[in-house]
């Protein structure tokens, strides 16, 4: 590093520079002066490509999923949970279910042969059958009535599931959002796998959070991801373990 005397452009020697207050002494005509403006100052750091923003993507308006825009600063989203698994599920409790009743309609029926203990036993062994039928039986109902209500209003982010009650709703500053991503799941079985895709919420925090969940269609995650960033200025970057 050269550092020069603006009036005598004398070099100045390294005893003459004092680094902590920013000022050099010329020997030559005694002027003293700021020398920062001769020091080369470093590229800007790159940041790493995990933090790199990137364009967004046109995605057009997926069925099931409505915006409303109050004009006011206030962003609406929401997101009927129904989709044609609900149907196939059911068909599927129906039977279930019906197996169930036919099952404990002739252990409580007066013909039932056998002792005490048998029917007991008869009545006792669906037990865990019963919980996964009711369980079912509710995720069906939800799935026909319930939807999903995202609000961005008064610097407030807010989550709700409903009317049927449901867990995993929230209720946030906006600005501690970071970034909002999508996240596939792969579910395997004997028949093959499927995919779903969760939206998910990483916050300044720390704290990574699951808002929307069991999505057949990435569209809507993605689309749902794209208003909310939008509207409260977040860039969009990279996240870790996000879809590709």
């Amino acid at each position: 590093m050269r550092i020069t005397c603006p009036q005598c452009r004398l070099q100045i020697v390294a005893e003459d520079v004092h680094l902590d207050t920013g000022l050099a002494k010329c020997r030559r005509c005694d002027s003293v002066f700021d020398f920062n403006d001769q020091v080369p100052r470093p590229a800007p750091e790159s940041r790493p490509s995990s933090e790199t923003t990137r364009p967004r993507e046109s995605i057009a308006q997926p069925p099931g999923v409505a915006i409303v825009d109050d004009g006011w600063g206030g962003l609406t989203i929401t997101r009927r949970w129904f989709s044609p698994v609900i149907v196939f599920l059911l068909f599927f409790v129906i039977f279930w279910d019906g197996f169930l009743v036919l099952w404990y309609t002739i252990g409580l029926s007066d013909k039932m042969e056998g002792d005490g203990i048998g029917k007991t036993i008869m009545l006792v062994f669906p037990v865990l059958h019963v919980a996964v039928g009711v369980g079912l039986t509710y995720f069906v109902i939800t799935g026909f009535v319930n939807k999903s209500t995202i609000q961005c209003r008064d610097d407030r982010f807010s989550l709700r599931h409903g009317p049927l009650p449901w867990p995993g709703s929230c209720d946030l500053d906006a600005a501690d959002l970071e970034q909002l991503y999508v996240k596939e799941k792969i579910n395997r079985g004997r028949n093959g796998s499927t995919q779903t895709y969760q939206l998910r919420l990483k916050t300044r925090g720390g704290r990574d959070l699951k808002l929307l969940s069991g999505l057949s269609n990435p569209d809507q995650a993605l689309y749902i991801e794209r208003q909310i960033e939008e509207h409260l200025s977040i860039e969009d970057r990279p996240v870790r373990g996000e879809m590709r």
